[in-house]
């Protein structure tokens, strides 16, 4: 219930907002995207209509199971509202929209409609529904932005975000506000205490959910700072970005963020003239972080604590995964289908004794995730747009416009978030992550057009 009423809070401050910018005379559009980004932490849904887990307690996959018409559209309330009039087409956003990954993607989920070993069939399309929803209403808000506003309705989506998250964490675990755990997610309070130590939540379902939302945010005001846009507000917004991630105790997303927020500095610095100032405060802030590590009781989570047991948890992970690949290489076992196929279909004395914690939940590794439904084909697909995706981001990220710059960088660095996390975890699959990357990639710009198109 606490979800919806922020989302009704929200959406009502938007509306307040846009009419106040209306009045001022200041283009409101960018809050379109803002509230967008603002709806995604807090996964809400207007109607579910069905769900195709006939298995009670048991997952089928990392993603939905059911079929739901997504909160978003309740953004198109300030559309009806405020009747704003479309950009003109020599101003509008010129969205290159990637067809050929949606059509990649479309023929993967028909294969795993008919693939005979899915006996669910159906497992994969209530997250193809989701993207196809999120796509859709992006396409339809696009036709009133400019790149000058998306850039700003990020921004500012981000910003209240991060700092709804900012609140909630100092209320809990900082100030021990216990309630607070699951006021926003029933299962939230099972999470936040599953080690000795109180973790921090927010409004999602994990911690570890929270921490790589606010790796990615990070990353993109990162983005922002490198290219001297709102560089005040990015050092406050990375902060609390920092301060929320640290609360989350989740070793995976410390390195995930200390990597992601070098990886792109280095690269984009080599692109243009390092500036010494910011490699100094950057360096200076790893050794901090390398202190904070070592010489904190933040050691003995690292180099003590269950480190040996999940690394151990890990490596089995690593063998079911296989396990499904071996049993269908080529088309894998399934969208959204490996927990169903390993409790039900799998003959797990291959690997040992397996306890069940490991054949109801999802494999921690979301690239091998992607290697036991797809196949190798699925795998090679999912490796090749993330490798050229991150390459063009990259090289794009100076080359065009300032706005289009941020975006794409950000992109960029979003995608290498993915790939470091996803190596022991698989909240790159929860419903208020994957959003994030769908919302970067569909405004990403590869090719250089006039300026008054931009």
């Amino acid at each position: 219930m606490a979800r919806y009423v922020l989302i009704i809070l929200i959406l009502f401050i938007s509306i307040i907002r846009y009419r106040n910018d209306i009045q001022k005379r200041v283009n409101p559009h960018y809050l379109l995207l803002s509230t967008l980004i603002q709806f995604i932490p807090l996964s809400g849904i207007i109607y579910k209509f069905g769900s195709i887990n006939t298995y009670s307690g048991i997952r089928l996959g990392a993603t939905d199971d059911f079929f739901a018409i997504d909160a978003i559209w309740i953004i198109c309330i300030i559309i009806i509202l405020f009747k704003p009039h479309t950009i003109p087409l020599s101003s509008r956003v010129e969205i290159k929209f990637n067809k050929q990954t949606f059509i990649v993607f479309s023929i993967l989920e028909i294969i795993s409609l008919f693939n005979p070993i899915n006996n669910l069939h159906y497992t994969g399309l209530p997250t193809y529904i989701r993207i196809v929803q999120i796509i859709l209403f992006l396409k339809i808000i696009s036709q009133y932005l400019t790149y000058k506003d998306i850039l700003t309705g990020l921004f500012d989506g981000f910003k209240w975000a991060v700092g709804l998250q900012f609140i909630i964490t100092t209320l809990f675990p900082v100030l021990h506000v216990t309630f607070v755990s699951n006021l926003f997610r029933a299962e939230g309070s099972d999470w936040a205490f599953r080690r000795d130590i109180a973790s921090a939540i927010g409004t999602f379902i994990h911690p570890g959910a929270l921490a790589l939302f606010c790796c990615m945010s990070a990353v993109f005001f990162f983005s922002c700072f490198l290219n001297k846009y709102k560089k005040k507000a990015c050092k406050t917004n990375i902060l609390m970005c920092i301060y929320i991630i640290f609360f989350t105790y989740s070793r995976t997303s410390y390195l995930t963020v200390i990597g992601g927020l070098l990886s792109v500095y280095i690269i984009y610095s080599n692109r243009k003239k390092i500036q010494i100032k910011t490699l100094i405060l950057f360096i200076t802030g790893l050794l901090i972080v390398a202190v904070i590590f070592l010489f904190t009781p933040l050691s003995d989570m690292f180099f003590k604590s269950d480190i040996d047991t999940q690394i151990e948890n890990r490596e089995l992970h690593f063998l079911l995964a296989l396990g499904c690949f071996h049993e269908s290489p080529i088309l894998g076992v399934g969208i959204n289908n490996h927990v169903n196929y390993l409790y039900h279909q799998f003959n797990t004395n291959l690997v040992g004794h397996v306890e069940e914690f490991f054949i109801t939940n999802p494999v921690h590794n979301s690239h091998l995730i992607i290697l036991a439904e797809t196949g190798i084909i699925g795998f090679s697909l999912w490796c090749f747009y993330f490798l050229s995706r991150i390459f063009k981001g990259f090289k794009y990220c100076i080359k065009m416009d300032q706005n289009i710059n941020i975006i794409n960088l950000a992109f960029a660095g979003s995608l290498i978030m993915y790939i470091t996390y996803g190596m022991t975890g698989w909240g790159c699959f929860h419903r208020e992550i994957y959003p994030i990357l769908i919302i970067m990639g569909f405004f990403t710009q590869f090719k250089i057009y006039r300026k008054n198109k931009i």
